[in-house]
């Protein structure tokens, strides 16, 4: 049985600060209570924020919450509102903190993004959101629906263990503690499951106005690349998971350093265009991301990331060799492989030696 957290969410406000409590057991959400703090109007700005610090400070104590949930702001108006906002987050991180709570800090767009699915969502879709997600919770105000949506951002679902209770041809059934949960995944991570036995997948979240939705991957990395894939400006999940389907991690990242348009345009419902266009604006974030989630990547990206600290004669080698197959009419993705395959079995691997024990390997 799962143990049970108790979330204090708070959306920090000079002259409403709304706050939420969510019990969480396991991947369960149930509503406790929610709230706006009201500090008296015309009363001097330290008395507000005194006002709001006692009163977050008696729900504390009321309430006594595991662990506290802050949403970052976001002022696009005058230096003044933003240091006048910025004390009343100060005010909400001190709080919960001064109670020895663990407090979690959440970027408003990324709070809208994984309720509403949006980044830009207004206050009524959160509000229409969070009802759909705590069904238990009365119409919440708009603050009250922030500070309860930043609860939902820390405790979205981003992994199950459990057994598999069904297969289907998009999607997996994995059994938590009696609770089914469907995750959509590829096809290749689908063929390697089994009905009845242990799965533990990572999970990314999706919420729309109508539905929440699930998507499994096989490791981390994998649901990292299909984050990054939706960065890209009409690529959606069932593209990304197409990708995925036909390149791992790594591959991703080198066809997109190396500007591969014909491997990514392999994934079913990828056209040119779009491939163009995910080469295109991945290109600034792959090197980086590649190094620091330590996938073992090929080729283009390593020499990205090496390109830091000097040219890599090796690196220089196998890229060359890559691109020999490459115009000889070999697929790029299999140009890779064999020379990455023929280069781990060198010392010195050059140019010439890498070709031929690639050829060799794709003839075999």
């Amino acid at each position: 049985m799962s143990k049970l957290i108790r979330v204090f969410g708070i959306d920090p406000g000079s002259s409403v600060t709304g706050w939420g409590v969510i019990d969480c057991a396991g991947a369960r959400l149930s509503y406790a209570a929610s709230g706006v703090i009201r500090p008296k109007r015309g009363a001097a700005h330290a008395q507000k924020l005194a006002e709001i610090f006692n009163g977050l400070q008696e729900l504390i104590e009321r309430y006594r919450p595991h662990e506290a949930a802050v949403e970052e702001t976001f002022v696009n108006a005058s230096p003044r509102d933003a240091l006048v906002l910025g004390q009343a987050r100060g005010v909400a991180l001190l709080a919960p903190a001064l109670g020895e709570l663990p407090v979690a800090e959440y970027a408003a767009n990324s709070v809208k993004k994984s309720v509403v699915g949006r980044g830009h969502a207004d206050k009524a879709q959160v509000q229409a959101m969070v009802k759909v997600l705590l069904p238990q919770c009365p119409a919440p105000k708009p603050d009250e629906a922030d500070a309860l949506a930043s609860i939902g951002d820390s405790v979205m679902i981003g992994r199950l263990k459990g057994t598999v209770a069904a297969l289907g041809a998009d999607a997996v059934l994995i059994d938590v503690s009696g609770v089914g949960y469907e995750a959509y995944a590829a096809p290749r991570l689908l063929q390697n499951l089994a009905v009845g036995e242990a799965a533990t997948l990572s999970i990314e979240t999706y919420v729309r106005e109508d539905v929440i939705r699930l998507y499994g991957f096989e490791s981390e990395h994998e649901r990292q690349c299909f984050r990054l894939l939706q960065t890209v400006q009409g690529v959606g999940a069932k593209h990304g998971l197409a990708i995925l389907q036909v390149l791992s991690p790594a591959e991703l990242y080198d066809a997109v350093a190396a500007e591969d348009v014909t491997a990514l345009a392999r994934a079913h419902g990828v056209g040119k265009r779009l491939a163009q266009r995910i080469a295109t604006e991945l290109q600034s974030k792959v090197g980086s991301l590649a190094e620091q989630t330590g996938e073992v990547v090929t080729l283009a990206v390593r020499k990205k990331v090496a390109d830091a600290g000097g040219g890599d004669p090796v690196l220089a080698a196998r890229a060359d060799a890559v691109s020999a197959l490459a115009n000889l009419g070999y697929d790029s993705i299999d140009a890779r492989r064999a020379v990455a395959a023929a280069a781990e079995a060198m010392d010195e691997p050059g140019v010439e030696a890498l070709i031929k024990a690639a050829l060799k390997d794709l003839a075999a």
